[in-house]
């Protein structure tokens, strides 16, 4: 089954939402403005954004399947120090 041509109510305005925060948050933090938490929230929402991308039939398995275990490697002690 392929992805719909149009998403349900307010998905494609959520989504686009999704990534302007993302760069938002990528300019603000740059590359030393993390915390632990901030970091935690961050891979967070990639899993969520992950599980759900992979419930759509049509997701590209190769990208949502590399998601999850790069999430679990960036928690591993010491990985955000």
């Amino acid at each position: 089954m392929e992805l719909s041509v149009r998403a349900g109510p307010g998905v494609e305005k959520a989504a686009e939402q999704v990534v302007e925060s993302a760069c938002d948050l990528a300019d603000l933090a740059g590359p030393d403005g993390w915390s632990t938490a901030a970091a935690e929230d961050v891979l967070d929402a990639i899993d969520t954004l992950t599980e759900t991308l992979g419930g759509a039939r049509a997701a590209p398995a190769a990208s949502t399947s590399r998601s999850m275990p790069s999430t679990t490697v960036a928690r591993r002690p010491g990985a955000m120090t």
